[in-house]
């Protein structure tokens, strides 16, 4: 008998045989012996393994991957095997369709009759956008340092990512795989702090996206970063736009210098007005954008924005920027907070011939310096002539110096306030192309601009 079954009759004596019908797998078959007297003999037993095997079917396009188990190979009937879809190269594994369905390459089953797989794979879309990205956090509503920030993501042709997200001055780190839908889900918990992110590449080299952070909600955009780029190793320098009321907010000019290589990489140092040292190093994007973003007051603050690199008539360099504080005890001046929105300038900047002056004329220039706000009761207008040494010489009566770095473009010096009768600094820079240049000086509890506007420039 087979198993638990009953005994059946087996044909011969000494030597015998007999049909059973096995089952696959294990097997244990029961003997005894009857002799002509009805006496029965101890059961003997002895166990089989029945091996049943049958084709395995793997519909399959060769061309574009292959698979651990092939089309055609045979297999046990009901073992459990494992097979793993490989995608050939520019292809991604997109899902198995058949007998079992799944969007894992690898998978596992048990073998029947007649069992069908196909992987399925399709071209791969990260190729044409692997690469570097770098954008911003803000929240749509309002910029605030909470829920402003900077990003970068390094994106592989394979599909995975890395990347470090600054919110609120806080660094945060992150890896992941982008689906074949472009979308990824990642939480990163710190102790009690929780950063929630949800990306979407759109593959057209972009990178969006959102952030869950103590209940606030930023949207998240970057773009692909220039490899090489028309702007190779220029330089620029930069104005920072003032509050319209330096009673409530910084009145004057924040300045910078702007420098990018030939891999278009980008270096920017400045002072923000309210004497404010800021900087960032950062990658301009394919479309020429640079996502600006310094972390300020230990957290407290923020100076956020895209800047669009561009030839316009007045501008090389422009895009509307956002600086935040909140109320605190942060600095000697605006303790309150203030938000100031409005566009920044920049120019192209290029260092004169000797005996040129910076606004490109070999001959002195005139012009006009203004003071505006910084606890000044009226505004000050001093007249100067810009010499070909590109030493400014203030005309007027009020004692004023001013200089300007003719390597970089930058303005420094100083000029008695005629309210408070103390030497007060200057600092800021020019912009070639718009032939004018500004920057801030600080007064007892404000901040006020200083503009330097020449004449027309003939030659």
């Amino acid at each position: 008998r087979i198993g638990a079954g009953e005994f059946t009759l087996a044909n011969g004596t000494n030597s015998w045989s007999a049909t059973v019908a096995l089952t696959p797998g294990t097997n244990v078959v029961e003997v005894k012996s009857i002799d002509l007297s009805g006496n029965e003999s101890a059961v003997l037993s002895r166990t089989f393994f029945y091996v049943v095997t049958g084709p395995l079917t793997v519909e399959i396009d060769l061309d574009r991957g292959s698979t651990t188990l092939t089309n055609g190979q045979l297999l046990e009937l009901g073992k459990n095997y494992s097979i793993t879809a490989k995608p050939n190269s520019g292809y991604k594994f997109q899902d198995w369709t058949g007998d079992v369905n799944s969007q894992e390459p690898k998978i596992s089953f048990m073998m029947s009759s007649n069992f069908l797989l196909q992987p399925n794979f399709v071209t791969n879309p990260f190729i044409a956008i692997k690469g570097a990205y770098s954008g911003l956090l803000s929240n749509t509503n309002s910029v605030t340092p909470g829920s402003s920030g900077y990003f970068t993501v390094t994106l592989t042709d394979s599909g995975s990512f890395s990347g470090n997200f600054w919110l609120g001055g806080v660094r945060y780190s992150t890896s992941g795989e982008f689906g074949l839908n472009g979308t990824a889900d990642k939480t990163i918990v710190t102790g009690d702090d929780a950063v929630i992110f949800h990306l979407k590449v759109g593959f057209d080299g972009r990178l969006l996206g959102t952030l869950l952070h103590k209940g606030m909600i930023s949207d998240l955009f970057a773009e692909l970063a220039q490899t090489t780029t028309n702007a190779a190793n220029t330089k620029y320098t930069l104005l920072i736009p003032p509050s319209a009321d330096p009673a409530t907010a910084p009145g004057g000019y924040g300045y910078g210098t702007v420098s990018v290589d030939t891999r278009g990489r980008l270096q920017f140092s400045g002072t923000l007005s309210d004497g404010t040292y800021v900087s960032q190093s950062t990658t301009v994007s394919a479309t020429g954008r640079w996502p600006l973003y310094v972390s300020l007051y230990r957290g407290q603050g923020v100076l956020l924005g895209w800047l669009s690199f561009a030839d316009e008539p007045d501008s090389d360099l422009r895009g509307d920027v956002t600086w935040d504080k909140l109320p605190g005890k942060n600095g000697k001046f605006y303790t309150n907070g203030f938000t100031i929105a409005g566009p920044a300038l920049g120019s192209l900047y290029v260092a004169p011939p000797r005996g040129s002056t910076v606004w490109n004329t070999t001959n002195p220039v005139n012009g006009l310096l203004e003071f505006t706000g910084g606890n000044l009761t009226t505004p000050l207008i001093n007249v100067f002539l810009w010499n070909t040494n590109n030493k400014v010489t203030v005309t007027s009566s009020n004692k004023t110096t001013l200089y300007v770095n003719s390597s970089s473009g930058l303005l420094n010096g100083n000029f008695v306030h005629p309210d408070t009768r103390k030497n007060t600094s200057l600092k800021g820079a020019i912009l070639q192309k718009a032939l004018w240049g500004g920057g801030f000086f600080l007064g007892t509890n404000q901040s006020g601009a200083f503009i330097v506007q020449p004449d027309p420039v003939e030659d």
